[in-house]
């Protein structure tokens, strides 16, 4: 029997195209946060008007790898369906199981992309600001993925009040405008994962249903928690950083870039003490959100709080 392989029928750069229109919804001065990429490309194409981010008093840093699936039906003899399945309870796979497989390491990279994610996350955990997660599409097939998008778009012209975008004329709370953005319905159909473990090579994947449930990591580890909705994963780290967000001096940014790039160990390819001696603390952040894109395909993402 044949392993019957489904490829998702668009790239990884088409999901960060989707998520990034609608995370620039959100950045609508009405709303108190907002969420915006932030590298040297954004800066270039924005202008002058990035560096007055500065007075907005710092920001918390988001960085998101964008996955396309791939899937194989309940009846393959794929080690992903066999792995679910020996499993104890076992997983569930049918109709589908999806799935996505970690990046080779580029032979010039000192480490694999999920590495990299992975003590991302793992720093701005012990710092205590930020988080760094996978996003995937619960789609296969492109025009279904495109007709979702569509409809999540059009939906805010009939059910305004389901779109922090469209709530310019309704008094809302902070906690309101968070809620919502679980209900925007692109977002409830991409799956959220955080990694949970470092990996010595990129032979290993993430499955999940067509859900985006029962998240198993291969060689396989039934991983528990990490794993939630998109718009979920994005409400709860908006809730978790409003309370501690307070405005932050340029030495305090430069510190928690610092500390980012320590703890996160990616100094070793970036020339640190040049990064740190002769740029501001804006330009320190758009250099690391452009190395991060263009040598891993990490995006990096600036949530503020608008007091």
């Amino acid at each position: 029997m044949a392993s019957k392989l489904k490829n998702a029928e668009y790239s990884e750069d088409t999901v960060a195209i989707a998520i990034d229109s609608f995370l620039t919804a959100l950045t609508f001065p009405f709303t108190r946060f907002s969420l915006e990429l932030f590298t040297k490309t954004q800066e270039r194409r924005m202008g002058a008007d990035a560096r007055l981010i500065s007075h907005r008093g710092g920001f918390l840093p988001i960085y998101m790898q964008f996955k396309r699936p791939s899937a194989y039906p309940e009846d393959s003899r794929s080690s992903i369906i066999r792995d679910r399945k020996d499993l104890a309870p076992p997983l569930e796979t049918s109709p589908n199981t999806l799935f996505f497989a970690l990046r080779r390491k580029e032979p010039d990279h000192a480490d694999y992309q999920h590495n990299i994610l992975y003590k991302l996350r793992q720093a701005l955990h012990f710092l205590g600001k930020g988080d760094a997660f996978y996003v995937c599409p619960l789609f296969l097939d492109r025009s279904a993925y495109r007709f979702h998008v569509h409809i999540s778009a059009l939906r805010r012209w009939f059910q305004p009040w389901l779109h922090p975008f469209d709530l310019g004329n309704y008094n809302l709370s902070f906690g309101d405008q968070v809620r919502l953005i679980e209900e925007i319905p692109i977002f409830k159909k991409h799956v959220s994962i955080t990694p949970h473990a470092p990996v010595d090579n990129h032979r290993h994947k993430y499955s999940f249903t067509e859900q985006g449930k029962e998240i198993c990591f291969h060689s396989p580890l039934h991983v528990e928690k990490g794993f939630e909705s998109f718009g979920t994963s994005l409400a709860n780290n908006i809730r978790a950083s409003y309370n501690i967000t307070d405005r932050h001096s340029s030495s305090e940014m430069t510190d928690l870039l610092r500390g980012i790039i320590n703890r996160g160990e990616i100094g070793f390819e970036l020339d640190e003490r040049k990064l740190l001696e002769e740029y501001g603390w804006i330009d320190q952040w758009l250099q690391l959100g452009d190395f991060l894109l263009s040598e891993y395909s990490i995006y990096q993402y600036a949530l503020y709080f608008h007091r």
